[in-house]
């Protein structure tokens, strides 16, 4: 148990020396404060990359989602114009057909269909 206690603070000793190296003592460990700085580059870059990736995904969304959004109304206007030209062929079929039975001499012209 006394054993454990002292490797304990043998180990907390051994951090508390590392941190030490990066507080501005000059204590031989210049190479690991470097390093150390140089991963802090290195993470601000990847950060920024993280950053400019998600903000090209969020473009790319937003343009998919806009691109969605004008097909579904082209979509409406196709259907709508369908529907109005449905409409007019079938209103044309009719006078077409009354035209015919007129001519036909099964209707006259003033009765009502």
């Amino acid at each position: 148990m006394a054993q454990d206690i002292e490797e304990n603070d043998a180990d907390s000793s051994d951090a508390d020396g590392f941190a030490d190296s990066f507080d501005g003592e000059d204590t031989g460990n210049e190479g690991y404060h470097a390093i150390f700085e140089q991963l802090q580059h290195i993470q601000e870059a990847a950060d920024a990359n993280t950053a400019m990736m998600q903000n090209m995904a969020d473009q790319s969304r937003a343009r998919d989602e806009a691109l969605d959004r004008r097909e579904e109304a082209r979509d409406r206007q196709n259907s709508l114009f369908q529907a109005q030209i449905s409409r007019r062929l079938n209103k044309l079929e009719s006078r077409l057909r009354r035209a015919n039975e007129i001519g036909q001499g099964t209707t006259t012209p003033t009765q009502q269909v």
